[in-house]
């Protein structure tokens, strides 16, 4: 593969994750988890916290999670070429 394409292939990766991240919808979330309730309603202990958790949030939806999965393989190949090319050994201008 030619530089050039190299550079242009982990650009579009990239960037369609990025995209896709930002234009698809994040699945709502839900109360649906409570605490633990004794059996015994004379219970003389305390739990220390609060009997039910609420998570005002949102979850990352299938496409967004392709989406960062696609920028991160972008980003290695653009980590991967530039390793390359900073390793690579310059061509040798003798002539055995």
């Amino acid at each position: 593969m030619k530089p050039l394409a190299w550079w242009l292939a982990s650009a579009a990766l990239v960037l369609a994750g990025v995209v896709l991240l930002l234009t698809t919808q994040a699945d709502p979330t839900g109360d649906g988890w409570s605490a633990y309730a004794p059996l015994d309603p004379q219970a003389d202990w305390v739990m220390g916290w609060d009997d039910t958790v609420s998570v005002d949030g949102t979850f990352l939806s299938t496409w967004q999670l392709v989406g960062l999965g696609l920028a991160a393989l972008g980003l290695v190949l653009v980590a991967a070429r530039a390793g390359y090319l900073c390793g690579r050994r310059p061509p040798s201008t003798t002539r055995d």
